[in-house]
């Protein structure tokens, strides 16, 4: 009997138990994102008066929501289209996008609206600050706590003055302070309890995964796309930061760098119930040893953690391993300035024309403020994914040079010293295996690969099977004191995960895992 997934991937038990990933907790929510279809399609008058009022419509009628089966989802978002016809009488399109409550982390409390005041902040920054970023409008957004805002810009003229009369007095008693323009909202006129972004549609160009396949030979388009990202990538970079972290819509309009970091990897590890990593940081150092501490705690904690003994000790000293080389490979004592950047872009959030000149970033949720020698080189260029680089390096450091070569050419235009400190930083990034590194602790399952395939030939560690079994068992000691109980306590996990999974398949049928979605006339 095979059980379907909610991105439609179907998995017998066998399969399901050879997975790496946590699939009971995949399985159990797997109604959650078509329950969450049929919510917000009951919701859709209120979703029309939201976007009526956002956009200064006289009529929630001037606004159409599509049916469902026209709508798109990513791993954290669902985006509900909507067909607007304006005052003026054109047309147009938006997207009502709503985080999935359990995509990100639908136990911990204030998830939602932390993802979205973070992302609201992320596009009210660049927007004042970087406005040479190609992004769409951010309208408006919502929380859960029923607080809404709107742009200004859409605003009644007397409204609309009021807010910039508010603002600019704001802005004199704190002048180094960024001040959002998202002006708030009566919640008790459109009741709305669910997180919501109001964004334009991008009519400019089409997403990069488009035409990845067919262009990505193609040395003008490729250099085209490089150089685009890298304009991109130094107008964030040219606003330092004093800490590591993310940027903060605050309820008096501010903009702050007081968030956590939010990584892409660290947010679907913390959904399926990993401990949070909290707080901002203030040199490599200690965001290093958060990232270290991250993992652990959530190799620790995760019952389907491990496979079986030789797995839990191949683990657990590639961990071991990485404590002792972080310290000789970055410089933990560095306190600043920091730079803000996109962390997880992909082919499916960068639009191009058909040159591959950049027309859009989308999903900004996962800008963060990181030390300068972290500042990356997006993998996806090379690769499709990061655990397969070492068997196509040549390959692989071809396009990351290429890159750094036009990140480097764009930045001595922006420097009038003519210097490149960034790229150095880049190119030195890849020689000395900081790259990889960083990469164990940012991505969710590619720490086993990176090791072996990258970090052992830094230091000319070429072994045998039966050699590396034997190191991995030896290292694998210097866990902690009680690494014996350790394994046997893991092991015992995996055997109680594996039980309650194969009783989910016998107890679950499988016409309940289709994700269809009920509409209502």
């Amino acid at each position: 009997m095979s059980l379907i997934l909610s991105n439609g991937e179907k998995l017998t038990l066998t399969e399901a138990l050879q997975k790496d990933d946590n699939i009971l907790h995949k399985l159990r929510h797997c109604e959650d994102k078509s329950k969450m279809h049929t919510r917000l399609w009951k919701k859709r008058s209120q979703i029309q008066a939201i976007v009526a009022r956002d956009l200064g419509l006289r009529s929630p009628e001037q606004c159409v929501v599509t049916i469902p089966a026209e709508w798109n989802f990513g791993h954290f978002n669902i985006c509900v289209h909507l067909h607007v016809t304006d005052n003026r009488n054109e047309r147009s399109r938006k997207i009502f996008r709503c985080p999935m409550p359990h995509k990100v982390g639908l136990t911990m409390p204030g998830a939602v609206d932390e993802k979205i005041r973070t992302e609201a902040a992320s596009y009210a920054w660049v927007e004042q600050k970087c406005p040479d970023i190609p992004i769409p409008q951010l309208i408006g957004f919502g929380l859960s706590t029923g607080e809404q805002f709107t742009h200004q810009r859409y605003l009644p003229w007397y409204r609309r003055l009021r807010f910039q009369i508010g603002r600019w007095i704001r802005s004199i008693f704190s002048p180094k302070q960024c001040f959002g323009q998202y002006a708030p909202q009566s919640p008790s006129a459109i009741p709305f309890s669910m997180g919501y972004m109001l964004i334009d549609f991008v009519n400019t160009g089409s997403m990069l995964s488009y035409t990845w396949q067919e262009g990505k030979h193609n040395a003008a388009k490729t250099a085209r796309l490089y150089t685009g990202l890298s304009q991109i990538m130094l107008s964030l970079a040219s606003q330092p930061q004093h800490q590591i972290g993310s940027l903060r819509y605050n309820k008096d309009g501010s903009v702050s760098l007081s968030n956590r970091p939010m990584l892409c990897a660290q947010n679907i590890l913390e959904n399926e119930g990993a401990p949070r990593m909290e707080g901002l940081y203030s040199s490599s150092g200690q965001f290093l040893q958060a990232l270290q501490d991250g993992r652990a705690n959530n190799f620790a904690s995760q019952l389907h953690a491990v496979h079986d003994e030789e797995d839990c000790r191949l683990q657990m000293a590639q961990m071991v391993l990485l404590r002792s080389i972080v310290p000789k490979a970055f410089n933990l004592e560095y306190t600043g300035p920091f730079v803000l950047q996109f962390t997880d872009l992909h082919h499916s959030n960068i639009f191009v024309d058909s040159d591959w000149n950049i027309t859009g970033i989308i999903d900004l949720e996962f800008m963060c403020s990181l030390p300068p020698d972290m500042l990356s080189v997006p993998y996806r260029f090379g690769v499709d994914y990061i655990d397969s680089a070492s068997e196509q390096i040549e390959d692989f450091t071809a396009m990351y040079d290429s890159f750094v070569q036009n990140f480097s050419a764009v930045e001595k235009k922006r420097n009038k010293e003519q210097t490149a400190p960034l790229a150095n930083a880049m190119h030195q990034a890849l020689r000395s295996g900081t790259y990889w590194i960083n990469h164990c602790f940012t991505s969710i399952d590619g720490m086993s690969s990176i090791v072996e395939g990258h970090i052992f030939p830094m230091f000319g560690f070429d072994q045998t099977v039966e050699e590396e079994e034997a190191f991995y068992k030896s290292l694998s000691h210097f866990w902690s004191p009680d690494s014996e109980q350790f394994v046997q306590r893991k092991l015992a996990e995996r055997a109680r995960y594996n039980l309650d999974l194969q009783t989910h398949f016998e107890t679950t049928k499988p016409s309940k895992l289709a994700t269809t979605i009920v509409i209502h006339k």
